[in-house]
């Protein structure tokens, strides 16, 4: 297993992960998984994603966007709304996805 800089993003997606949270966060997925994978006597390939997941709210991690409050999600609105996209809003709909 691995965390760092070894994940694929787009291009705005991109710009927010060169910075150490995205790699410490990684870090609390990684370490957590193969904590699973040890209790469970099973490859981290066969870790149930969910179960994962769950655990890693239960940490207070923040798993996916909807995870966050529209508070959080404010910015990322503001830049929609301004069309700051420079015309592609498919980069706004990356976030979104997650």
């Amino acid at each position: 297993m691995a965390a760092g800089s070894t994940m694929s993003s787009g291009i705005f997606a991109q710009t927010g992960l060169r910075y150490c949270s995205p790699s410490i966060v990684q870090g609390q997925g990684a370490g957590t998984a193969a904590a699973l994978a040890a209790k469970n006597d099973i490859s981290p390939k066969k870790v149930n994603i969910k179960v994962l997941q769950e655990n890693l709210r239960d940490q207070g991690a923040r798993v996916t966007v909807k995870d966050l409050s529209e508070e959080a999600m404010a910015p990322y609105h503001a830049i929609k709304e301004l069309s700051l996209l420079a015309g592609k809003p498919e980069l706004y709909d990356e976030i979104a996805k997650y």
